[in-house]
């Protein structure tokens, strides 16, 4: 029976030192902490990809639009190099074909009838162009009036990929799209 009580004493001795004590109290609260700051660095990461993929976007469609406006007339291989220079634009990201889609497109203003002349397109993501399809909702008549008859218009789609897919994104499409008047000619034929 002494024993008994004693070892009650010796357990209720080093139960009230274990709540005293505070080694432990650093790393209860790292792990209690750790997941809140490992959740904030990866959704900064994927907030900061997810940006730089959509700025990496807007540069290349400005740039095959820009390029194809400043030609004086327009041919296959002409159309050919403006698309290779889009996957060019791309980088850090590992891009193929699959990943996106780009479509140029001349619309001239006949009679104050928007008309789409032709349609170029490079990659094969299956996604068709909004452009070609809705005109009289996506383009404004005032950019293409009598003054200036003709627009060059970009448009891409590409797949954005997170890294950490579920988490915070999941995968996405993201459209841009960019207008621009010819500079040296109507461009509204392609010459093999």
């Amino acid at each position: 029976m002494m024993f008994r009580i004693a070892s009650l004493f010796r357990i209720g001795r080093r139960l009230r030192g274990f709540l005293r004590g505070r080694r432990a109290v650093s790393a209860l609260e790292f792990a209690l902490l750790a997941p809140v700051i490992l959740l904030l660095l990866m959704g900064g990461f994927e907030m900061f990809r997810l940006y730089l993929f959509t700025t990496k976007v807007d540069r290349a469609v400005v740039s095959i639009g820009d390029v194809t406006a400043r030609l004086p007339e327009v041919t296959e291989s002409d159309l050919v190099d403006i698309f290779e220079l889009a996957g060019e634009l791309g980088s850090p990201f590992e891009l193929s074909a699959s990943d996106y889609r780009i479509y140029l497109v001349s619309i001239s203003n006949d009679d104050d009838d928007l008309t789409v002349n032709w349609v170029r397109d490079h990659g094969s993501l299956a996604e068709d162009g909004r452009l070609a399809d809705n005109l009289e909702t996506l383009v404004d008549p005032n950019l293409v009036s009598e003054e200036f008859d003709s627009l060059i218009a970009s448009e891409a789609v590409f797949r954005y990929e997170p890294v950490f897919p579920g988490f915070l994104f999941d995968e996405r499409r993201i459209y841009r799209n960019a207008f621009f008047r010819p500079r040296l000619g109507r461009l509204t034929t392609v010459s093999p």
